[in-house]
């Protein structure tokens, strides 16, 4: 199992759902990014 930490920021604006993600990787493995930023136009599934 796999576990982080993270928040995000979602604004509904006049052109769509806006999306912005920040998240940690709290147990990375050799390789594995420690951060991610994700930016997202649209709905999430």
């Amino acid at each position: 199992i796999k576990y982080g930490a993270g928040f995000g920021i979602r604004w509904y604006s006049p052109m769509g759902p806006l999306r912005f993600e920040w998240g940690w990787n709290l147990d990375p493995d050799p390789g594995e990014d420690k951060r991610v930023v994700e930016f997202t136009i649209g709905t999430a599934f």
